[in-house]
C-alpha cells in the first residue's frame, strides 16, 4: 500500500504542480525538447497511476509473475496486506480503464475528421478547384494562407496569393508545413487535446494540449528558420496575418535564436527528459511519505 500511495501522490504533484514549473522553466529553449518534457511528464502520470492500481490488485500475489521477476515483485508487494487494498486498486484501474476508452473515442472522431478533410481535398483536385504540385495543393484565393492536413500522403494547402510573397519567404511558409507533417505534429495536437477533453480537471492535461499547440508552431518556426533565416520566417509571419498574441510570441522566440549556433542532435536531452519525467512521480511521491512516515514514527 505504501509504495502505490506514494505513485499515487507523485502522480498527483506532477499533475497539478508541473505546469507552474514548466511555465517557470520554459520558453528558453529547444521548443522540440520542451514538447519532450510536456508530454513524458503527462505520461508519466498516466504510468504511475496504472502501476499503482496494479500493485494494489497484484502486490500480495507475486505467484501472478515467475522467474528472476519474483523477488522484485515481492519487495514491491505488502508485507501485510489491508482488505481494501484490492477493491481500491480495482476501481482506480476501472476508471483508469473508462477514462482510456473515452480518450480513445475521442481520438477516433479527430482521425475521423481529419481523413475527411484530406479525402476532400483530393477530391477536390480532381475537380479542378485545385491544383496540385509535389506535395502542394494551391488554391486560387486572394488571401494569404497556407495549412497543412496529415494523412496518406500528408497535403499543404495553400492559396496562390502567396506567390506574391518574396521567393524566401514563401519557401519558410511551405518549409514550416512541412516540419508539422514530418515530425508528426498533427498526431501529437490530437492526442494531447483527446485527453485534455477526457480529464479537464487535471491541470497537467490541460496545460499539455496547450503547451503542443504551441510548441509544434514553435517548433516548425525553427525548423523553417534554419533553411530560410529568421528574417524570412518572421517576415512570412506577419505577412499571413496570424493572431497578434500569437505572432508576438513567435517572434520573441525567432529573434532569441536568431544567434545562437546551429542545433546539434537532441537524441539524448530527449531520451534524459523522458527517463527523468518517468520516475519523477515515485522520486516525490516516496520522499514525501518517506518524510511524514519518519515524522509520525
Amino acid at each position: 500500500m505504501i509504495i502505490a500511495g506514494a505513485l499515487v501522490i507523485g502522480a498527483l504533484l506532477i499533475g497539478w504542480l508541473a505546469p507552474v514549473s514548466m511555465a517557470r522553466l520554459g520558453g528558453r529553449g529547444n521548443p522540440g525538447l520542451e514538447l519532450t518534457w510536456w508530454l513524458a511528464l503527462a505520461s508519466a502520470a498516466v504510468t504511475s497511476i496504472v502501476t499503482a492500481g496494479v500493485l494494489l490488485v497484484f502486490g500480495d500475489h507475486p505467484h501472478v509473475i515467475h522467474g528472476p521477476w519474483q523477488a522484485c515483485w515481492a519487495i514491491l508487494g505488502h508485507p501485510h496486506v489491508h482488505p481494501l487494498d484490492e477493491l481500491v486498486g480495482v476501481a482506480l484501474l476501472a476508471l483508469l480503464f473508462l477514462a482510456a476508452v473515452r480518450v480513445a473515442q475521442s481520438i477516433r472522431r479527430r482521425i475521423q475528421s481529419q481523413q475527411r478533410a484530406h479525402r476532400a481535398h483530393l477530391a477536390a483536385v480532381s475537380v479542378s478547384s485545385l491544383s496540385r504540385v509535389g506535395d502542394v495543393l494551391w488554391l486560387e484565393h486572394d488571401a494569404l494562407f497556407a495549412y497543412s492536413i496529415a494523412g496518406s500522403p500528408g497535403l499543404v494547402v495553400a492559396s496562390t496569393a502567396l506567390h506574391r510573397l518574396p521567393g524566401l519567404h514563401l519557401d519558410a511558409v511551405l518549409r514550416h508545413e512541412r516540419h508539422h507533417l514530418r515530425q508528426r505534429h498533427h498526431w501529437m495536437v490530437i492526442a494531447a487535446d483527446a485527453v485534455s477533453d477526457t480529464l479537464p480537471r487535471v491541470p497537467l492535461f490541460r496545460a499539455t494540449a496547450a503547451a503542443t499547440r504551441t510548441l509544434t508552431e514553435l517548433s516548425a518556426d525553427e525548423s523553417a528558420a534554419r533553411d530560410c533565416g529568421t528574417d524570412a520566417v518572421a517576415a512570412a509571419l506577419l505577412a499571413l496575418g496570424k493572431s497578434e498574441r500569437s505572432v508576438a510570441l513567435r517572434l520573441r522566440r525567432l529573434s532569441a535564436s536568431a544567434g545562437s549556433p546551429p542545433r546539434g542532435p537532441l537524441l539524448v536531452p530527449h531520451v534524459m527528459a523522458c527517463l527523468t519525467s518517468s520516475v519523477l512521480p515515485a522520486i516525490l511521491g516516496g520522499a514525501l511519505v518517506g518524510t511524514v512516515i519518519t515524522i509520525t514514527c
